[in-house]
């Protein structure tokens, strides 16, 4: 190791450019990396969902949830099956036991389920799926002096035109009051065409159902094949054929009953600003960009209210990456706040320039580690960041030692060079293992499973990543620093923590000392302020010396 740390000291440019390519590489990976509400967890849970329509909530749970949950007993991949029973439709989630191989599980699940023959003759072909993790980005709410029907209509309108936009994949129109139909038969209309109630209930059944057709494989690609004959308005109900004459005339079901559209009485309304609303949420979907998705639609809105009907408004609330703004602002404010502080400690006991160099290590570290994130699958997100804020205290530690020691080392010899070295190379292995001793203690995350492991899992990735850079910025880039410069005068000295300070203090604390210097150099001169300066400097390290004797 001292042979390193001499081979960089004795090269300066290779030193310089490894610390270019630490800050150089964060600076432009960080664009590049997904910005995110939440890190990604791979999802454990299979949903079995089996349409029932008509039935009641007690009919679906008996003859449809009771068979699927008794039909996965037995499988050791599952922890929890859990099902929920509305009208018309049986949800269940099968949860798995964490660590298991969530394609061979979905396979077994897929397996018990086709199995099932008991199922209803009403029931549709059940759908089962891995659970999608989907991530609320932003709410839009579309508001205003128009009936629900219109509103609905327009609220779904944008919803199309959202997701037509690059990035965005996944938009779901909420507090969707869908219209319940009624149809009113006429009985002397179902007498004189020989028609009865059930035929007709059957055949409206029949009439208005999505069902997959498997799948057509050509010498190029393989295209799905859908049957889709979904009614969803009372006029396509109205078209419905209830039978076919053998002279080509049909039946339809407007010929023998009434069809009536009005909103369900069940559903419940939603009002925004005091106006009647639908609203549309935007999700965020695998390693897609929080904060573009969120750029996107504020884009998408400075463009498309101008065009809405009068007394039409849309809005974006509930923004979610408000918390990951508000955890980059708090490391912000700590990474300013810790460097001026070691800056300012080490400045009185140090030289200036020692001082500087030895609190420029917190950021080369930082975007060291940041350079790497896409190496290991790492985001910019409430969990990084909060990781980032966790080991911040913990990084400017071995270049404190480092640093101290160099200084030291340089009351015993006139080389810069050799007292680089020799103060490097004796801390060398406590700096070392101290860190690595941090590393241990963050190691363990990396193995805990589940949910709560994949957040602990980015927590630790990203402290690791920082703490290691950290050595390698103490031990290779510090030393050669400090082994190299000509002497400078005690205003320049002064310079490397007086500037950092200005810029980045708050503006009040920075103004208030610019101002005190300003009056100090016109009263009595720049020298009497720089000696003042190097008295209080004295003045403590002399108390310093008398404390440690």
């Amino acid at each position: 190791m001292k042979a390193a740390i001499g081979w960089f000291v004795a090269n300066p440019v290779a030193a310089n450019l490894l610390m270019l390519l630490l800050v150089v590489g964060g600076l432009l990976a960080l664009p590049a990396l997904p910005k995110k509400v939440f890190p990604d967890i791979a999802s454990d849970v299979i949903e079995v969902r089996v349409e029932y329509r008509g039935a009641s909530p007690s009919d679906v749970e008996s003859g449809v949830c009771t068979r699927v949950e008794d039909s996965l007993e037995g499988l050791s991949a599952i922890d929890r099956v859990s099902s929920t029973a509305l009208e018309g439709i049986c949800v269940t989630f099968v949860e798995l036991v964490a660590g298991q191989d969530v394609d061979r599980a979905l396979s077994d699940v897929e397996a018990r389920i086709d199995a099932i023959d008991t199922f209803p003759l009403e029931s549709e072909e059940p759908v089962v799926r891995i659970v999608e993790q989907r991530y609320p980005v932003v709410d839009v709410a579309v508001y205003g002096d128009l009936p629900y029907p219109e509103l609905r209509a327009l609220g779904k309108q944008l919803r199309d035109e959202l997701l037509r936009l690059p990035g965005i994949t996944a938009v779901t129109l909420l507090n969707d009051r869908l219209p319940q139909i009624d149809i009113e038969l006429d009985e002397p209309a179902l007498q004189a065409h020989g028609l009865t109630f059930d035929e007709v209930a059957q055949a409206v059944r029949r009439g208005s159902v999505e069902l997959p057709g498997g799948v057509l494989e050509t010498p190029t690609a393989e295209i799905l094949v859908r049957g889709s004959r979904q009614a969803e308005g009372a006029h396509d109900f109205e078209e419905l054929v209830l039978r076919s004459v053998a002279d080509g005339t049909r039946v339809r079901v407007a010929d023998v009953a009434q069809v009536v559209e009005r909103p369900d009485p069940r559903a419940e309304e939603s009002y925004f600003n005091g106006r009647l609303a639908v609203s549309l949420r935007v999700f965020r979907v695998g390693g897609q960009d929080a904060v573009g998705i969120k750029n996107s639609v504020d884009q998408y809105l400075a463009r498309r209210i101008p065009s809405l009907p009068p007394g039409v408004h849309a809005e974006a609330w509930l923004d979610t990456t408000d918390n990951l703004r508000n955890r980059v602002d708090i490391l912000s404010r700590n990474g300013r706040s810790g460097f001026l502080l070691v800056l300012l400690v080490l400045a009185l006991f140090l030289r200036p320039r020692l001082a500087f160099w030895v609190g420029a290590g917190v950021p080369i570290s930082l975007l060291g580690a940041v350079g790497c994130f896409g190496f290991f699958g790492l985001s910019i997100d409430p969990i990084s960041v909060f990781a980032f804020i966790v080991v911040l205290g913990l990084l400017v530690d071995d270049a404190i030692v480092v640093g101290e020691s160099i200084h030291s080392a340089r009351d015993h010899t006139d080389s810069l060079r050799e007292a680089a070295v020799a103060g490097t190379s004796r801390v060398t292995a406590p700096v070392v293992f101290g860190v690595l001793t941090s590393v241990a203690a963050f190691a363990p995350m990396l193995a805990i499973p589940g949910p709560l492991g994949a957040i602990l899992r980015v927590i630790a990735s990203v402290a690791i990543l920082c703490l290691l850079f950290s050595i390698v910025e103490s031990l290779f880039v510090l030393p050669a620093h400090l082994a190299h410069g000509r002497r400078l005068s005690r205003g320049v000295e002064l310079a490397f923590v007086a500037v950092p300070m200005l810029v980045l203090a708050p503006p009040a604390v920075a103004a208030a000392a610019l101002v005190a210097t300003g009056a100090g150099m016109l009263w009595r001169g720049s020298g009497a302020v720089v000696d003042g300066v190097e008295r209080v400097r004295g003045l403590v390290q002399r108390a310093l010396d008398a404390f440690r004797e």
